[in-house]
């Protein structure tokens, strides 16, 4: 059902927009576009999660299903590989968490240079305002290139299979003249919308505390929150912000985290715990971040 609905979100922005071209007036029909490369963005990103779910076996109560559908119906569209997916994130990230030489994520802030003496405030603003940016959107690509799309340890059937279905599409959208549309609504917004609200999205779930926070899980992962419309408009499923229950308890189904968020409220030290709200979920991680006058000090010292 989730990914049907997220299917029928994309197809809808590409009705709408294609519509507007031909009906309304060309200042409209940019601005439709441009409004829907944003929420297709999103909703390819939602894609990913659904990737997500499957690699962890939480999708489907049949795993060999969820599998198959999460791959082929989500990963295989957003260009990524099961197998490389579930190396990279469910061995790699959830089994080699913290350590700064082997957890992609972790390394993935270090490269984009939000790490060590970089971990200051003023570095994550030129950062972000730089978002956009064909360095930083480059630096994300290369990041999903080299962990989920084409991951040195995926297996070979399954490029294969991958390889085979994208040229299969690219051939039949060429032949029936929907090359364009396929490209323009689809592959634009996977390389630009889609690219920054996963990076603000993953800065979201770790950044500062897998280097700052002391070396207990709690500590290491935020939880954030998201209302009704904040998701509508960042194609994210009400449990996915729950990351740091995603983290004590993987094998949990998406919407099942917070019934489990609850229980653990119970717990003092869990219930203290910050969590990043809203859209200003990021003043939270600046907050948690060096500020100016700690820059100075150490500058001067």
């Amino acid at each position: 059902m989730e990914i049907v609905r997220h299917w029928s979100f994309v197809l809808l922005w590409t009705w709408f927009s294609c519509w507007s071209w031909r009906h309304l007036p060309l200042a409209l029909g940019v601005v439709s576009y441009v409004v829907a490369i944003f929420f297709i963005g999103g909703r390819q990103r939602a894609l990913a999660g659904v990737l997500h779910q499957a690699c962890h076996g939480t999708l489907m109560s049949s795993t060999k299903i969820g599998a198959t559908l999460g791959a082929t119906l989500a990963g295989y569209p957003m260009l990524q590989s099961f197998t490389g997916y579930r190396l990279s994130h469910v061995v790699n990230h959830h089994g080699r968490f913290g350590d700064p030489q082997r957890d992609p994520d972790y390394l993935q802030y270090q490269r984009i240079g939000l790490c060590g003496q970089n971990l200051r405030r003023e570095r994550l603003r030129k950062y972000l305002l730089t978002l956009a940016g064909p360095r930083s959107t480059l630096s994300y690509i290369a990041y999903l290139v080299r962990h989920r799309i084409l991951h040195k340890e995926e297996a070979s059937w399954e490029r294969y299979v991958r390889i085979v279905g994208l040229l299969t599409i690219f051939v039949v959208a060429g032949a029936t003249g929907w090359l364009g549309v396929l490209v323009a609504y689809w592959f634009v917004p996977l390389v630009t919308t889609q690219v920054w609200i996963g990076a603000i999205a993953e800065l979201l779930e770790h950044y500062p505390l897998i280097e700052t926070a002391p070396r207990v899980d709690i500590y290491m992962t935020w939880n954030r929150h998201y209302n009704p419309v904040e998701r509508f408009l960042l194609g994210e499923e009400e449990g996915e912000g729950y990351h740091l229950v995603h983290h004590i308890f993987p094998r949990v189904p998406l919407w099942r985290l917070k019934e489990v968020d609850a229980i653990l409220r119970r717990d003092p030290a869990y219930a203290d715990l910050k969590r990043p709200r809203g859209l200003a979920a990021l003043s939270t991680v600046f907050a948690s971040l060096p500020g100016p006058e700690v820059e100075s000090a150490a500058t001067s010292a």
